[in-house]
């Protein structure tokens, strides 16, 4: 091939080069590994020579001495037989297929592709790495598909692909936004979620209290997507995730915030409320009241504030006061009984101390299950 180029050079000649018949045979001294390799290596040799075509010899007739195909049958009524050939050139079209350029790095063993914005290599023999792929973890491909990662690859003489991976994962974080949202308790479940181009393999996952500024490590190099939480009343927690993929890259944190409210029994009552009993509420209880102007309050400093509860067929309507200014009257009437609903949130521009009162506007019963305020 090079003394082909030589020639059209030395006539100021600038022609397309197309090889046909293009592969090798396999029998029992030529091994199916040997057949694929010679495959992976002269088209490489071709590919930085800039030959244009390449005409694959595919289909053969037998298996035997001078059938080079990767696909063979010894009968026109038998099913195909594929040759590992057949899968190498497969893994060699998702590698190569869109290349724009082809580096010979060293004669006959050392390739250097360009694909989009990545180089993939392609090499094999006794030569050292490259100098940019030394002290990098590597993505390793070899002509069987398998795929390995490793700083300290060594050289045979079967070819491989190989990148650099230097592109971070990412990761997702889902949590409700109330402990409330997902069941009657503080247990919270935490999932996690990360992509990556040759796979994610593991999450550290911490947590910490709002306001607080150090974190706690709870999961490290975990396989796993969830895990639950048990909160404590009244706080609400922060959670970071990261994801790292086989090369060691890394994503940044994803964060995501929870609220564990406090239940209704830490409301203060007046005379017209009484404690229900009920499964599907938070922490099983409720406080509700079938007077009209029937009062409970909390007293906190705050910025944001939140009241959970129950709605259903029948309910009536409670007026919601901040410092004696009414704020909104919300209607507690649904269709169907839904529990640990959000209800009424109001955000303040600063933190204050602040006097919540609640008021049943009618006679309906009216019932509160959480509240929140931070």
């Amino acid at each position: 091939l090079d003394y082909y180029i030589e020639v059209l050079s030395n006539h100021s000649l600038t022609l397309p080069i197309w090889l046909t018949e293009f592969g090798s045979y396999t029998d029992d001294e030529v091994t199916e590994v040997a057949q694929a390799s010679w495959h992976v290596k002269n088209f490489s040799f071709a590919a930085a020579r800039n030959v244009d075509k390449i005409f694959i010899d595919v289909f053969g007739g037998g298996d035997s001495l001078g059938q080079s195909a990767m696909l063979y049958r010894a009968a026109d009524t038998d099913p195909w037989t594929a040759r590992l050939l057949f899968y190498t050139q497969k893994l060699m079209n998702s590698k190569l297929a869109s290349f724009t350029d082809c580096e010979e790095l060293v004669y006959g063993e050392q390739y250097r592709f360009t694909v989009g914005a990545e180089s993939v290599y392609v090499l094999w023999g006794d030569d050292a790495l490259p100098s940019e792929l030394v002290d990098e973890v590597l993505t390793v491909v070899d002509i069987y598909g398998h795929t390995t990662y490793t700083d300290s690859l060594v050289l045979t003489t079967e070819p491989v692909f190989v990148t650099v991976d230097d592109t971070q994962p990412t990761v997702s974080l889902t949590v409700p936004t109330f402990s409330t949202d997902e069941g009657r308790t503080g247990d919270i479940t935490i999932a996690w979620a990360g992509s990556d181009t040759n796979g994610v393999a593991s999450y550290d996952v911490s947590y910490r209290q709002a306001g607080k500024s150090k974190w706690t490590t709870w999961l490290t190099d975990t396989s796993k997507n969830s895990k639950t939480f048990h909160g404590k009343i009244g706080k609400r927690y922060q959670f970071r995730a990261r994801a790292s993929d086989y090369s060691n890259n890394q994503s940044a944190y994803a964060e995501a915030t929870v609220i564990v409210p406090f239940d209704d029994r830490t409301l203060t009552y007046d005379e017209q409320w009484k404690t229900l009993k009920k499964k599907s509420a938070y922490r099983t209880t409720l406080h509700q009241s079938t007077v009209a102007q029937a009062q409970t309050s909390v007293t906190d400093t705050f910025k944001v504030f939140y009241l959970i509860a129950p709605k259903g067929k029948g309910y009536g309507k409670v007026r919601v006061a901040i410092d004696g200014k009414t704020i909104k009257t919300v209607n507690l009437k649904h269709s169907k009984a839904l529990s640990r609903q959000l209800v009424f949130s109001k955000q303040f521009s600063k933190r204050a101390k602040r006097v919540v009162t609640f008021t049943a506007k009618t006679a309906k019963p009216v019932a509160l299950d959480a509240w929140f305020a931070y």
